[in-house]
């Protein structure tokens, strides 16, 4: 009956026919019986008793009856939000057994209403589950997730926060109580999407989070159409960071994410090739633009003097067909330095 375990079905009605003192029968929807304190009579069908399950009778109260199957008895259907799930009937003289047949129907929707809530939150937490995923991996188009998201009742908002929880010993459920969020547990670890269309309760979690030294990376407020893109630096932080750090946020990685998604098969990077291994004129480079391609500044920095660091531009330019004063050139150089010194390293 509506998820119950058979045997907890039949303890209740042995239970019940004990306190009561009176055999108490549990139907289910088709009028048959699942529980009694007989056991002799589970499996037995009774139309008198589907006739009232299907709004047929109203007739609740037997005193007595020419079939012998039907004994005096009291028998209640049972509701759950409105619609007719099952009886539950008590044998006895009605005018003796009719308060025990109001605590028994009391009883028994009260069980079967619970057991109802707890499935459908283990429903929703399984179809959550299968939505967050659906918007990470970009397992279905943004129409179908909308569809998913109302079903759960979750607003999606231009704000969001994703947050992958690489320790579980704390309890978020209660944290996190009143925010729109969605959860899944995913590769021993939670995973949360806060929406808001206020940006400032975002940044009040990720504080929350931060002050409490969560183990945890973090993807800082984010479009909810980027949500992919963001988780993917989340699996490239947590697969390729071994600092001792407790929180991570992506946006301290976006630059090597990218870097570990370039295919170098495809890109040679010729600009910086012919400077990548002399560590001085790469020193330099960088140094330079750094000081906002100030001579004075770099050559302080560098401890050179003002003419030696112009002879290392003049050799940087000539090596790598770079202009340094041109900004194009300068940031294809240094998009070239960077993504061979990650392939080195990688």
């Amino acid at each position: 009956m509506v998820g119950l375990a058979n045997e907890v079905i039949i303890d209740m009605a042995e239970n019940l026919s004990k306190l009561f003192k009176h055999n108490v029968d549990i139907y289910d929807i088709d009028g048959k019986i699942v529980g009694s304190g007989e056991l002799s009579r589970i499996g037995q069908y009774h139309s008198f008793v589907h006739s009232i399950i299907k709004g047929e009778n109203r007739n609740y109260k037997v005193y007595e009856s020419k079939d012998e199957n039907i004994k005096p008895s009291i028998t209640l259907p049972l509701y759950s939000n409105g619609k007719v799930i099952g009886a539950g009937g008590i044998n006895g003289n009605p005018d003796e057994v009719e308060m025990f047949s109001e605590i028994l129907r009391v009883s028994l929707e009260s069980l079967l209403n619970q057991k109802i809530t707890e499935d459908k939150k283990t429903a929703i937490r399984k179809y959550e589950k299968e939505v967050v995923l659906d918007i990470l991996y970009n397992l279905r188009g943004f129409e179908d997730i909308d569809k998913h998201l109302s079903v759960i009742g979750f607003r999606k908002h231009k704000h969001n926060l994703v947050v992958k929880f690489l320790s579980t010993e704390h309890d978020f459920a209660t944290m996190f109580k009143g925010l729109n969020y969605l959860r899944a547990y995913v590769e021993d670890s939670e995973i949360y999407i806060f929406s808001d269309f206020d940006k400032k309760r975002l940044v009040e979690v990720k504080d929350m989070i931060v002050n409490n030294d969560i183990h945890s990376i973090i993807s800082e407020i984010v479009d909810f159409c980027n949500l992919k893109e963001e988780y993917n630096i989340i699996n490239f932080i947590e697969h390729s960071v071994h600092e001792d750090a407790n929180i991570y946020f992506t946006l301290d990685f976006k630059i090597n994410a990218f870097l570990d998604s370039i295919d170098y098969n495809k890109y040679d990077f010729y600009e910086a090739k012919t400077i990548i291994k002399q560590d001085y004129l790469v020193k330099t480079f960088l140094t330079y633009i750094n000081n906002n391609l100030s001579l004075i500044h770099t050559s302080e920095k560098l401890y050179i003097h003002l003419n030696t660091l112009k002879y290392r531009i003049k050799k940087i330019e000539e090596l790598t067909g770079c202009c340094l004063h041109n900004v194009d050139d300068i940031l294809r150089l240094k998009l070239s330095i960077l993504a061979l010194n990650h392939q080195r390293v990688n």
